[in-house]
């Protein structure tokens, strides 16, 4: 049996309307602002969210999706995946300033959990994404907190549980979670150093027990953050700024009702690191250059080789299987922004950007033993999982330039528009074969004002998916292995499957003329604005997705006859 992943013709075409009401960054006579929300430092402070930036997400923006709740303490510590506009949510981009720090397996969740109370603001994208951004779905900008001219302390403190959380319900359905308990503690200092520099430093601890399905894990969540972000100005128009994060984390393992261990423990330790050098003079060309490292160190402490799993409640058996490894996770990014000095009473608005990275996952300790799989309690197979040993290693490359320039064509017309060239290459340590994706991706939108506080927009985009390691876990001779019976026939094996290789190279694969899955969008669009804060708008948004991903049995059909079945759903 052979499987490779190759690129299929099918295509989603998604429509969807949206009037989302936030305040905004950016001026509609300069740039045309991304579709979504800002959230500045003194809104999140007040908004009941248990300091998580998930629970922002799931619950002011209307078009984005998430597989879990986490406001009010139900989630702390734990990672989301968040999808927008229908998007895949492996496709979900975290930044911290201009570093990338999304996780590069495709969980849809960034390298840390980003804390609310570390950002100046939070700015969310789902759609008439900024030139420097390439995701077909999601994008979340955080900007650190700075040092103010005076020193303040801030300690800030919340708590629920007992009688102030909800008691289980009497007869009606089981909730999917349920508070048990929840603890939240926060402080913070932040002022000058010198007439040149300020400083910004703090902590942030959380604890959390709640019922998922109305079954507890014996231990709770637990959450530690401590961050320092230093900015030096040695004059009016040059900056440096340094940012440093280190995270601990521990939650109850997430599959643990199907690996019937309650006491199943996952513990997360993240650091992160980033520099900027900014000069931003008024009367010359300005231009900033930056470097970020991110790293994650998880480790499960599962003592159990026998698994129960429902797949109607806890999913595929291989999505389980594969969490239950160790991983480590790392990124490394540079890259550096320009802008030329242009004349008084230019048309025009340049910028120049470009873009390098690396990302690597690393696991071990992969599970191996049985797996015994139920359709709605109705026994259906059995998988057994061989130890793979040794440590799968999988690595991604990027390269990515593009020039944008915002054109004030007339006094009532503004065309954004640029063109971005991304170069990607990744795959897994012994593999027979990688992948190489070049792309060139056009932008461009046309704001027409109506009057003073009216406009329509009209825009198209093209952008391009990111690499993500679960796909490159085919071919790789560390991965995952199975062979599949049928509950009924346990000696019998009906299947083997990967996505490893199991020391047999022509077993599974990825395709050699894989193509990289891209994303069309089409935007027409009204706004109105009150004011420089609040902006309403009516956005009719068309997506086509092309080359999407898929895996497929390559083994000849010979002698068996094959047919078509119709599918109306392609």
């Amino acid at each position: 049996m052979l499987v490779t992943i190759r690129a299929t013709s099918l295509a989603l075409l998604v429509l969807l309307l949206t009037a989302p009401v936030f305040g905004q960054t950016g001026s509609s006579s300069v740039t045309i602002p991304a579709l979504g929300a800002s959230f500045p430092a003194d809104l999140v402070s007040n908004l009941p969210i248990g300091d998580s930036v998930y629970a922002i997400l799931e619950t002011t923006q209307s078009e984005v999706i998430a597989d879990r709740f986490n406001n009010g303490g139900l989630n702390v510590g734990g990672d989301s995946r968040v999808g927008g506009f229908l998007g895949s949510w492996s496709q979900t981009l975290f930044r911290v300033g201009d570093i990338d720090v999304t996780d590069p397996s495709g969980s849809g969740a960034a390298l840390f959990v980003p804390d609310a109370s570390m950002w100046q603001r939070v700015n969310i994208a789902t759609a008439l994404m900024p030139a420097d951004i390439n995701t077909p779905g999601l994008a979340v900008s955080l900007d650190p907190r700075r040092g103010g001219a005076t020193w303040e302390r801030t300690i800030t403190g919340s708590g629920s549980g007992g009688g102030l959380a909800s008691a289980g319900p009497a007869n009606q359905p089981i909730p999917i979670a349920r508070l048990k308990s929840f603890s939240f503690g926060s402080a913070r200092v932040s002022g000058p150093l010198s007439d040149r520099a300020t400083m910004v430093t703090g902590i942030t601890v959380a604890r959390g027990s709640s019922y998922s399905r109305e079954q507890l894990a014996d231990s709770a969540s637990t959450s530690a953050t401590g961050f320092a972000n230093i900015v030096f100005t040695p004059s009016s128009d040059r900056e440096m700024r340094a940012l440093a994060i280190v995270q601990r984390t521990s939650t109850p393992f997430t599959n643990w009702h199907a690996f019937q261990a309650s006491d199943a423990v996952t513990q997360n330790t993240a650091v992160h690191l980033q520099a900027t050098l900014d000069r931003h003079p008024s009367d010359g060309a300005q231009w900033r250059a930056y470097a970020g490292f991110t790293e994650r160190f998880r480790r499960n402490d599962i003592r159990s080789s026998s698994v129960l799993i429902d797949r109607v409640v806890e999913g595929p058996v291989p999505q389980a299987i594969d969490s239950a490894a160790d991983t480590n996770a790392g990124r490394l990014s540079i890259g550096a922004r320009y802008a030329p000095h242009l004349a008084s009473g230019s048309r025009h608005r340049i910028e120049y950007g470009i873009d390098l990275g690396s990302a690597s996952t690393r696991t071990s300790d992969a599970f191996s033993g049985t797996v015994r799989e139920l359709v709605n309690g109705t026994p259906a197979r059995i998988w057994t999982y061989g130890s793979p040993g040794g440590t799968s290693s999988r690595r991604t490359t990027t390269i990515a330039a593009y020039a944008s320039d915002v054109i004030a064509v007339s006094a009532k017309m503004t065309l954004d528009a640029s063109l971005r060239a991304d170069f990607a290459h990744g795959g897994a340590a012994g593999a027979t074969t990688s992948v190489n994706w070049t792309s060139v991706l056009p932008r461009a939108y046309l704001r027409y004002a109506l009057g003073e506080h009216r406009a329509l927009v009209f825009g198209y985009a093209r952008s391009a998916n990111a690499l993500t390691h679960n796909w490159l876990a085919f071919g790789d001779p560390v991965a995952s292995t199975a062979t599949v019976a049928s509950a009924t026939a346990p000696n019998i094996v009906v299947s083997r499957v990967g996505p490893g290789t199991g020391g047999n190279a022509a077993f599974s694969g990825i395709d050699s003329n894989l193509k990289r899955p891209v994303t069309d969008e089409f935007v027409v669009g009204f706004e109105k604005r009150r004011g420089q804060s609040t902006r309403y708008t009516l956005t009719g948004i068309i997506r086509r997705e092309s080359n999407l991903l898929g895996v497929a049995p390559t083994w000849s059909t010979s002698p068996y006859t094959a047919i078509s079945i119709s599918d109306a759903g392609q």
